[in-house]
């Protein structure tokens, strides 16, 4: 299962790259303002993730 795991991460990882190539290449978008919106989402979205359980006891 932990393989199928990672499988699935690599093909997330691979379809971000070929978007961001795609919006450099045929949009325009220029490469910085791709970093920055980048790292606006990372923020919620690392958020979601480590909280996925959400069965820790208060």
């Amino acid at each position: 299962m932990a393989g199928m795991n990672g499988k699935k991460i690599f093909v997330v990882c691979l379809g971000l790259a070929v978007i961001a190539v795609i919006a450099v290449s045929v949009f325009k978008v220029s490469a910085g303002t791709l970093f920055f919106a980048g790292a606006i989402l990372a923020c919620p979205l690392m958020h979601v993730w480590m909280m996925k359980d959400g069965k820790h006891k208060h």
